[in-house]
């Protein structure tokens, strides 16, 4: 099943003096920016609209910094690595790349970590996805309890 690409690439920095608030890939130009280890609630509480079952409330620690991309992989970004763009809307090079799968990803990612040896790639955990767009927050949204259109690109 093709999906829209929003990795927020996980970087684990494998050679530098000490942390860095941001790296920036040199082939592509992606920015990855850099998190603080931490603990923080995952899940949501039982009250919240829209929550499944699988979202139980528990506290999680990331004991080390890692670094996730400040927006989607674009198409351009994707094609520097693969050298085409298997996204439908194709006519966006500043869009995040979609139509691709899984693997897809994967193959993105090994030739991204082929070309450079001051970083690894690789899609983030379920627990760093989660604290990364949490930002600090407790509410559904990093906005708040509600997102509304003027804060997002989204059918309200």
């Amino acid at each position: 099943m093709a999906a829209s690409l929003a990795v927020a690439l996980f970087a684990a920095r494998l050679v530098a003096p000490g942390p860095a608030d941001f790296y920036i890939e040199p082939t592509t130009g992606m920015v990855l920016l850099a998190v603080r280890p931490g603990s923080f609630v995952m899940g949501s509480p039982e009250s919240e609209p829209g929550r499944n079952d699988d979202e139980v409330a528990h506290r999680v620690t990331l004991s080390r910094l890692f670094y996730i991309g400040k927006h989607e992989v674009t198409q351009a970004e994707w094609t520097k690595v693969m050298g085409s763009n298997p996204s439908h809307f194709a006519n966006c090079e500043r869009c995040p790349v979609e139509g691709v799968d899984f693997y897809d990803v994967n193959a993105f990612l090994s030739r991204l970590n082929a070309g450079t040896t001051a970083m690894e790639f690789r899609l983030p955990t379920e627990s760093e996805w989660e604290y990364a767009c949490r930002a600090g927050t407790s509410t559904p949204y990093g906005t708040g309890p509600r997102i509304t259109t003027a804060q997002a690109n989204i059918d309200n």
